[in-house]
């Protein structure tokens, strides 16, 4: 008996502490779209064979006149998440802050199993017809309201920056290209399968060579070109990029980094800050101009500093990926969970300071960042004193801390 009415009262009383989450639903939501605010629409259209052709609209969220328009074509790099027209995507939006309307499509070499699976006794006719099939893209991009058609630009990246060099030779609508990371002939890729030797391999580099990119891109003169090569890249050697950037005469910037074919983050800053100038464009309306990735490690790190010196765990655990693991300067391997105990041992009357700084990026996606990191006393003096390295990579847009190593110095 005295458990049940002792049951009943802390129900009351749980009931009477629970608050209300009622609210006045009749209130206006007035949503309204953001300044610079971006539409992005997965559409498709009809192909000069009848079939139809998925591609990513991005435009401006507002309507508008007189955009310029980018017509951006893939690379073939199974399995690389980006091996189709998602590649271009974040670039796109970042362009439609400032009014740029573009159109992103797939393409044949989409397909994972593409190359080695391909017709290739058929390589000249489907290199013709997909020429033919990028100017169709391009009739689909032109098609959408409110352009200014002598803005029109093309990017292509691996092979479509090839199909894009023929497309815009063959096509006075485009005014503006970048070609990043294609190689000089059609042949030298094709020929890494099936493979074909003496006369045989001869006939059919001759059959192709009217279709040879660096053929095509004096022809796109005297429209600018932005040409971007990697000098480690096994499949554009450095004589076939330096023959394609001399093979033309008229306007043209070339951009070379120290790294493989696909290219690094600062090819892309590169990109967008050429197509901005060339079309004249604001920066977004949306977002001050971008730090760039060095500028936003190093606010991290001073970010993390903070972090660690007011026991700010739920910053940390946003810089700090859930599977870092770190090297410390005594040999042993710590994980995120050991590292935030040290971090609570910390004595708070010593302060650290970062210096040295430096930051190397690796590709779009992951960088480097070391720095030196010493601790003083009260007093001034040096209590600790030891050299460190992170390696961040980029997830779902931010950068994330996945491995640290700690070097003691004397």
């Amino acid at each position: 008996m005295l458990t049940s009415v002792a049951s009943a009262l802390l129900s009351a009383a749980l009931l009477a502490q629970t608050p209300s989450f009622e609210y006045d639903r009749s209130k206006p939501v007035d949503v309204k779209a953001a300044s610079g605010s971006v539409t992005v629409r997965q559409i498709t259209y009809a192909q000069l064979d009848g079939s139809r052709n998925a591609a990513t609209l991005v435009t401006p969220g507002a309507a508008g006149s007189n955009r310029p328009a980018v017509l951006f074509l893939h690379w073939y790099e199974p399995p690389r998440p980006t091996s189709n027209r998602t590649e271009f995507l974040a670039e796109a939006i970042d362009l439609a802050g400032s009014g740029v309307v573009s159109l992103l499509v797939d393409t044949p070499w989409a397909k994972e199993n593409w190359f080695p699976t391909r017709d290739a006794a058929k390589d000249y006719e489907f290199t013709v017809q997909m020429t033919k099939d990028v100017r169709r893209a391009l009739d689909a991009l032109l098609a959408q309201p409110g352009l200014d058609t002598s803005r029109v630009a093309l990017v292509g990246h691996d092979f479509g920056a090839m199909w894009g060099a023929l497309a815009a030779a063959a096509d006075p609508r485009i005014t503006h290209v970048v070609y990043a990371a294609g190689t000089r002939s059609f042949t030298d890729w094709y020929l890494f399968t099936p493979k074909k030797e003496g006369a045989e391999r001869d006939a059919f580099v001759a059959k192709l060579a009217p279709l040879d990119p660096i053929a095509h891109l004096p022809k796109i003169s005297p429209r600018p070109i932005l040409l971007q090569f990697g000098t480690k890249d096994p499949f554009v050697k450095s004589d076939a990029a330096t023959a394609m950037a001399e093979a033309i005469t008229g306007p043209k910037t070339v951009k070379t980094y120290e790294f493989e074919h696909e290219l690094t983050y600062q090819s892309r800053l590169d990109r967008l800050a050429w197509l901005r100038e060339q079309f004249k464009l604001a920066p977004a309306a949306s977002a001050p101009p971008s730090k760039g990735p060095e500028a936003e490690l190093r606010e991290i790190e001073e970010s993390r500093r903070a972090a660690i010196r007011n026991g700010d765990f739920r910053t940390l655990e946003g810089i700090y990926a859930e599977d870092f693991t770190a090297v410390a300067g005594t040999g042993q391997v710590v994980a995120r969970a050991q590292l935030f105990e040290a971090f609570r041992r910390n004595d708070p009357s010593v302060t650290f300071v970062t210096d040295e700084i430096a930051v190397r990026l690796l590709d779009d996606a992951s960088a480097l960042f070391s720095g030196r990191l010493t601790g003083r006393a009260a007093d001034g003096r040096i209590v600790s004193a030891s050299r460190f390295t992170h390696v961040f990579v980029r997830r779902d847009g931010q950068w994330r801390c996945v491995f640290g190593q700690s070097t003691a110095l004397a």
